[in-house]
């Protein structure tokens, strides 16, 4: 492929993932809010519908996400992108007239069934980019990934307030169809379908994961890093409600929050995916499992807002470095037949770790308070350093 050309995809999807995070992540500080004004009442019910109205896209898309995969690998990875924003945009315009809670959780499932941007626009890259660039090229977008969630709190607790929750629905929706027309016609793909015999089905990838210890480490940190963040995530503004009780400060706080995370997310993605992304970066990947440990437990220590933008801050530096080096260490040590199905089983790990976190979030909380849940998220990341210690680079030993 011409120089030229995979740049110039990489900065189309690039966008493309910034304005779909932007628009997913606009909606997701203010969940409960949502929740409560259809009529759910109380802290422990509003918990608990909270991580299941999260956890619920999640859900199903475990299960689609290889499958999306697979026809990537057999019809090209474009076709999907667009497939997935469409897919989107129709779901966030039926999520804006929902009438109480349990429509909403079906509307979630069925926007989980339609999603895969992310799994499609990376293997896109990974397959179209040299060899070389490949960790700087999926860093990026994870970089992409990041701004997107950087900017969407913030836009979406002021489109909220100045417009209501549910016609923040209605303007990502359309946000969603105009990214795929643009990755229509601005995103070239060089797809040469592979023989019959070179097209692997879902179950075959999964089994080609599952039984290769190579693929599972990166895997399993990807589930358990999942875990450990959804684990806070959807509960996360009950916990800022505390310093807090004007409902608009509250949005808009928690926004302020989540962004801060997310910019030094970006950073420490754009500016360290290359260096992880070899045995030589094994210090910077363990200092990102600590320092990420040690910013969640530290959340306990402060009673103020503003007291926990320096610790939002370093959390989004560390935690920003882990995913965009497992996914580059999958696809690095993955043939390119085989590439989108089984990145497609790497973000079908996400899905999971986010399922169970979602799931056990809002029973957790209500049961034992925040202080549990942090200080047990703080300590896995903190244990990650061992899986981390045992990832296999390309040029150690390479996949047959």
């Amino acid at each position: 492929m011409k120089d030229i050309s995979w740049r110039r995809n990489l900065i189309f999807l690039c966008i493309g993932q910034f304005l779909a995070m932007g628009g997913m992540s606009c909606v997701v500080p203010f969940l409960p809010v949502y929740i409560r004004d259809l009529g759910v009442s109380g802290f422990d019910e509003i918990a608990k519908f909270s991580g299941l109205v999260y956890a619920a896209p999640f859900l199903t898309a475990f299960f689609m996400q290889p499958v999306w995969g697979n026809l990537g690998d057999r019809y090209g990875r474009k076709i999907m992108t667009v497939r997935a924003t469409g897919g989107l945009g129709i779901a966030q315009l039926l999520i804006a007239f929902s009438p109480n809670v349990y429509i909403l959780i079906m509307l979630r499932l069925f926007q989980g069934m339609l999603s895969g941007y992310n799994s499609a626009a990376m293997t896109l890259i990974a397959t179209n980019t040299p060899s070389e660039k490949q960790g700087s090229a999926i860093g990026y977008l994870q970089s992409s990934s990041n701004a997107g969630i950087i900017i969407g709190p913030l836009i979406g607790g002021v489109l909220a307030n100045y417009f209501g929750i549910r016609n923040v629905f209605l303007i990502i929706g359309v946000l969603m169809f105009l990214i795929s027309v643009m990755i229509w016609f601005f995103v070239d793909e060089e797809f040469v379908k592979g023989n019959t015999e070179e097209n692997h089905s879902a179950m075959e990838n999964w089994g080609f994961v599952l039984k290769s210890n190579i693929l599972m480490v990166p895997s399993v940190i990807i589930l358990l890093s999942s875990f450990g963040l959804s684990l806070i995530r959807p509960v996360f503004i009950l916990f800022v409600e505390k310093f807090l009780s004007a409902k608009g400060d509250l949005v808009m706080a928690t926004g302020m929050l989540y962004s801060i995370m997310g910019l030094f997310s970006t950073f420490s993605a754009a500016l360290l995916a290359k260096k992880v992304d070899s045995e030589k970066g094994t210090g910077i990947l363990s200092a990102g499992f600590i320092v990420t440990g040690l910013m969640y437990i530290a959340h306990l220590l402060v009673h103020d807002v503003l007291l926990m933008v320096p610790i939002r801050m370093m959390l989004g530096f560390a935690y920003g470095i882990i995913l965009p080096a497992m996914f580059t260490n999958i696809s690095r040590n993955t043939t390119a037949e085989r590439k989108g199905g089984v990145l497609g089983i790497g973000t079908s790990f996400q899905t999971l770790g986010t399922i169970l976190g979602s799931v056990l979030s809002g029973g957790m909380v209500s049961m034992m308070g925040f202080e549990i849940p942090f200080i047990l998220v703080g300590v896995l990341f903190m244990l990650l350093v061992i899986p981390g210690k045992k990832l296999v680079y390309p040029g150690k030993k390479q996949l047959s």
